[in-house]
């Protein structure tokens, strides 16, 4: 197993994150092609066999994740995903594309099940009406679907912990990791 980081910075500015302040709002990215030479290095030079992709906003650019996909299919390396596949970024064109890549999970940095919360407290631009379609499709292909929550912000009140509840059971999502809010130095928190 080897990780390996393809991007930095992340332009959104979430209540819990301190990315954007670390490495700045502006996307910096690898090219598809030099993300495809490092891996093939590191799988011939090293032996390597499952790949850890741990980007913070790896679908940013569509196309270039539809890119690195394609190439990781033909290179066949098991693909650990622990980032956060934006949701708004994932197409009916990328997600046929992440099983034969050697992705076997997706996790949707999803958040939180009230969209009260999502757009006035965390302001992540996420539409939880749109979760349990993509949902349907990535299991379509084959895809175990995970997701990131969070719970105990300030200003979150007893109804929108019960949203998420409520979410979590109806969502048809496989797995959530749940944590609690928790203010980092550098974060909005």
């Amino acid at each position: 197993y080897l990780p390996i980081t393809t991007t930095r910075g992340c332009p959104f500015n979430c209540y819990f994150c301190t990315v954007g302040g670390l490495k700045g709002q502006k996307m910096r990215k690898m090219s598809a092609r030099r993300v495809l030479e490092d891996v093939r290095t590191m799988k011939e030079k090293y032996g390597m066999t499952s790949l850890g992709i741990e980007d913070d906003q790896f679908t940013m650019d569509p196309e270039r994740a539809k890119a690195i996909f394609r190439g990781l299919a033909e290179i066949k390396v098991s693909v650990d995903c622990m980032c956060g596949m934006m949701v708004c970024y994932i197409d009916d064109e990328l997600i046929p594309l992440m099983k034969p890549a050697g992705i076997k999970i997706v996790t949707l940095p999803v958040e939180s099940g009230s969209q009260y919360v999502l757009d006035n407290i965390i302001r992540k631009p996420v539409k939880l009406e749109t979760i349990p379609e993509l949902v349907r499709k990535l299991k379509a292909e084959g895809l175990l679907v995970h997701a990131n929550i969070i719970i105990g912000f300030p200003g979150e009140k007893k109804e929108q912990w019960e949203e998420t509840r409520e979410f979590l059971f109806h969502s048809g999502i496989d797995w959530f990791y749940i944590f609690c809010a928790t203010p980092i130095k550098g974060s909005r928190l």
